[in-house]
């Protein structure tokens, strides 16, 4: 099972379908992912990646940290980049979804 201590003390499951995998160690721009089983996607990229696998991902300052969403889920973000007071939020939303199975 490719999800040992190293692995799972480095990437972050939340929920079951949203998986973050920051870059811990200093000096690196690249981290070891293993994708449970199903098929997730690089909300920033798009690119697919097939799970039960183990993958080598880059990230290099000042990229975001690596997200990635399981086929299926849905994720509602709001840039709040340049909020400083609640009054400036706006309804505007991101919504990322996965492709379905057909889709794909």
């Amino acid at each position: 099972n490719l999800y040992d201590n190293r692995i799972m003390n480095e990437q972050f499951l939340i929920g079951t379908h949203l998986m973050a995998t920051p870059v811990l160690h200093q000096g690196a721009d690249t981290v070891k992912v293993y994708f449970p089983q199903g098929a997730w996607y690089n909300i920033h990229s798009g690119q697919r990646f097939e799970g039960g696998k183990e993958y080598t991902i880059l990230n290099k300052l000042p990229d975001p940290v690596p997200l990635f969403l399981k086929d299926g889920g849905i994720l509602f973000v709001q840039d709040t980049t340049k909020v400083t007071r609640s009054w400036q939020l706006n309804n505007t939303c991101l919504l990322y979804t996965s492709p379905s199975p057909r889709d794909s």
